[in-house]
């Protein structure tokens, strides 16, 4: 088992909150994390899962301050110890 910090910014904060803890299986990668993540917002998992797959989305993943587009995408290996961040898209006005 691994613990890993989950950090959360913009219009997601109403739904997972701004920051907690969560322990995974030593398997556990950006794809699972998030599953277990979005479980009860089961849309917008499976929209974010096929977006990202696709190389879209509007929500930027880090995991330690890097963009997991740089690293393996969804197939991001989480180890103890990881910060991983969600960055919703801010409205401006």
């Amino acid at each position: 088992m691994l613990k890993i910090t989950v950090q959360v910014f913009g219009s997601l904060i109403q739904f997972l909150g701004r920051r907690q803890t969560l322990v995974l299986d030593e398997e556990a990668t950006v794809k699972s994390l998030s599953k277990i993540l979005f479980a009860d917002l089961k849309k917008f998992e499976n929209s974010f899962s096929e977006a990202r797959e696709r190389g879209e989305g509007e929500l930027l993943v880090l995991v330690n301050g890097r963009n997991i587009d740089t690293l393996n995408g969804l197939d991001t290996r989480l180890r103890e110890g990881d910060v991983v961040s969600f960055i919703s898209p801010f409205a401006g006005g």
